[in-house]
């Protein structure tokens, strides 16, 4: 449980939103502005429930 390798500083999280939002930055611009609210709802669910997860592992 209290090993040296599992530690948070460890894990490769600067990548990961960083495609995630290249991603999602691809399929708005194939869907278009009229369909913000497809992306923007998902994306505030989404949001919140990492900042849940952080605020839990932090």
């Amino acid at each position: 449980m209290s090993s040296p390798d599992y530690h948070p500083s460890n894990k490769p999280l600067s990548s990961a939103p960083l495609t995630f939002f290249r991603m999602l930055l691809d399929g708005w611009k194939s869907l278009g502005p009229r369909n913000l609210w497809f992306w923007l709802v998902p994306l505030m669910v989404i949001c919140g429930v990492a900042g849940l997860f952080r605020d839990l592992w932090l």
